[in-house]
């Protein structure tokens, strides 16, 4: 593996991604009442609070690995997912933190999170700079990227009926 493909944004998002994927296994809530205590990590609340941002790290980590070293053709890189994704990382887990879980006591994986996913938000706006992204034209790049995802589903259809017609 030659790291040096990696960019900057690549690297922050591997290192604050690991973090946070380490964070979302410790303690986000606890509980103690006399002699019984218990908790929960990120994986144990809502899908939307903890499950959620995990994958979307995983998901975002892995895509960065298939670009940069394997063969593998990816049908397009679009870099504001970069940020969009990362700012879902930072956003879902710091609204827990300021909302938090009733009658239950905020842990440190928690907030290892929410600085883990700043790290992650931090990467995804590098790496949509490092794409060409401008934010004063994120919706327009947004646009497009749909319309070009649109386009080779379309395009992936249509083989599809091709090859089913050559098949009968």
């Amino acid at each position: 593996m030659d790291f040096s493909k990696l960019t900057k944004g690549d690297q922050i998002l591997g290192g604050a991604g690991i973090v946070f994927i380490i964070s979302s296994f410790l303690t986000w809530f606890s509980l103690s009442i006399g002699g019984f205590s218990g908790s929960v990590n990120g994986w144990d609340l809502d899908f939307f609070w903890g499950t959620l941002p995990a994958l979307l790290v995983v998901a975002m980590i892995v895509w960065v690995g298939l670009r940069r070293f394997s063969s593998v053709k990816l049908p397009v890189d679009i870099p504001a997912l970069y940020l969009v994704g990362g700012g879902l990382v930072f956003f879902l887990p710091f609204l827990k933190l300021l909302v938090g879980q009733s009658g239950l006591d905020r842990g440190f994986g928690l907030f290892l999170a929410v600085l883990a996913g700043a790290g992650v938000a931090f990467a995804g706006f590098l790496k949509f700079t490092e794409g060409g992204g401008k934010l004063n034209e994120l919706k327009s790049q947004l646009a497009g990227a749909a319309d070009q995802l649109g386009d080779k589903a379309k395009s992936a259809v249509n083989d599809a009926k091709d090859a089913v017609d050559k098949k009968d």
